[in-house]
């Protein structure tokens, strides 16, 4: 079987700057964002468990960061995405590789075999799993060339190459 690789883009969307923020808006925004995170992780479905913790796209960074363990290697700037330069990072931990946006959410979770360690997608799939796996799991795939799925509020790509997945990637459709 051919490989097959899936990929997700972010896109950055033009937009007026955000005036400044005071104390109380700040305040005000981190008690929604953790609203939001908690939200987030009762309603999708869909999520990486890691050092049994259920990591959910959408969840405050900072709220969730102890959970995880351990960094491997230094969190990485991957580029500015919005008109005040804010940039989005990339953190890597024994297990995820994690997307957080300037504003503070998870919107990536990447998985491969070089940093799958026990993750699994929604406590069934595993990279190393057969690829008939998948579409028990989620029927026929929403792309016939590659595993690409938009279920529930999120994203799912699988790299599958000889009947087995290689990698599986999770994220924001606002940000896929």
């Amino acid at each position: 079987m051919a490989a097959v690789m899936a990929m997700g883009f972010a896109a950055c969307a033009k937009s007026e700057p955000e005036p400044a923020a005071t104390p109380a808006t700040q305040a005000t925004q981190a008690s929604e964002q953790t609203q939001a995170s908690q939200d987030a992780s009762q309603n999708d479905p869909y999520y990486f468990e890691i050092n049994g913790y259920k990591l959910r796209i959408g969840e405050v960074y900072e709220d969730i960061k102890d959970k995880l363990g351990k960094e491997i290697k230094p969190a990485e700037d991957i580029g500015a995405c919005d008109p005040q330069g804010r940039s989005d990072y990339e953190h890597y931990y024994d297990g995820v590789d994690v997307t957080v946006h300037f504003d503070g959410r998870v919107t990536r979770l990447y998985v491969d075999g070089e940093n799958s360690g026990s993750a699994s997608l929604a406590g069934k799939l595993h990279v190393g799993d057969k690829a008939d796996q998948i579409t028990a799991m989620f029927g026929p795939a929403d792309e016939p060339e590659a595993p690409y799925y938009r279920i529930d509020g999120s994203c799912i790509n699988f790299n599958v190459e000889g009947g087995e997945i290689l990698s599986i990637d999770l994220s924001d459709p606002e940000n896929a």
